[in-house]
């Protein structure tokens, strides 16, 4: 019997082997409506350990059946706006330790039981390979700065291409995970710099001192709060939050924003980040990313590139 399940899955595989995903790759196979499903409903695989993810408290009806059919070790993870609850066996053993996923050239630790992301965004995928692609075309290394830096994704993309790298975030456990990244990778943590604190007062410290960065990497919550600086919301002051890391951007420096607010329109978004560089008198080009082929659903990742604004030579 064929059933509904297995269906899904068959015409949501045909759909990614073009991409090239290896085994030990991490990468969206099943992403809601755009495969058929619900649209909050999502499954995951991370080096052949799939991953469902749905804000419903049980895994759909059939499920577990097939993905025991096919053989593979499979959790349910619920993440619903109030929290995320531990993985329950699918298919598979207990909730595995840490492991490692390739990423083209890179690895990254992976945790299950790490809340609403399992260390790495796989909707970044790309980004993270602009970043490289960018600080390897200058081939002289530079300096990048990553704010709200997580477990460092961008800051090792940035180091292996031969930046050195700052990561901030208020997270002391966030970047103890990005210095095991590093490790990871081959790279030496000593070598960068790992900055425990909120991003408004980071930028603050490096403005005062004339610190510089060859590129920025912005890519907030919708909501923190920090001591020092208190609350922050993404749709009311990250035009402030890119002012000052324009302020520290080198002229010729390039800076990526990114934001995953699905209450936030492209648009608005664009004019906020445009509004924070007008406030820094930084007059820029855009260049706005599609997300990974692989997420067929909601394109909800709003993404902007910023490059300093190119100038036409006089007529001859």
């Amino acid at each position: 019997m064929v059933t509904r399940w297995k269906q899904t899955i068959d015409r949501a595989e045909g759909k990614r082997k073009t991409l090239g995903f290896g085994e030990e790759a991490a990468y969206r196979l099943v992403d809601g409506e755009g495969d058929g499903v619900p649209a909050d409903l999502a499954i995951d695989v991370y080096g052949g350990r799939w991953l469902v993810l749905d804000p419903e408290p049980d895994p759909p009806p059939g499920l577990a059946d097939e993905l025991r059919r096919r053989g593979v070790d499979a959790w349910f993870k619920r993440v619903h706006a109030e929290a995320a609850s531990v993985p329950q066996p699918l298919t598979g053993p207990e909730v595995p330790p840490p492991f490692l996923v390739r990423e083209g050239e890179m690895s990254f630790e992976i945790r299950f039981d790490a809340g609403y992301s399992q260390g790495l965004f796989l909707d970044q995928r790309d980004n993270r390979a602009e970043v490289f692609r960018r600080v390897w075309k200058g081939r002289t290394g530079g300096r990048v700065l990553n704010l709200f830096s997580y477990t460092c994704g961008f800051s090792v993309a940035a180091a292996r291409a031969g930046a050195q790298v700052t990561s901030v975030d208020l997270s002391a456990g966030y970047l103890e995970w990005g210095r095991e990244n590093f490790r990871h990778n081959g790279l030496d943590p000593s070598d960068h710099y790992f900055l425990r604190e909120d991003a408004a007062s980071a930028l603050a410290f490096f403005r005062k001192r004339g610190f510089q960065f060859d590129g920025v990497v912005i890519d907030p919550p919708t909501f923190s709060r920090s001591k020092k600086s208190g609350v922050w919301r993404l749709e009311k002051d990250l035009p402030e939050l890119v002012a000052a890391a324009a302020g520290v951007l080198a002229p010729e420096g390039w800076m990526m924003v990114s934001a995953n607010c699905r209450s936030l329109a492209n648009f608005r978004f664009g004019k906020m980040v445009e509004s924070g560089l007008l406030a820094a008198r930084r007059h820029c080009d855009f260049h706005w990313p599609e997300m990974p082929k692989d997420f067929t659903g909601d394109p909800y990742l709003h993404c902007v590139w910023v490059d300093p604004r190119a100038t036409l030579s006089p007529v001859q």
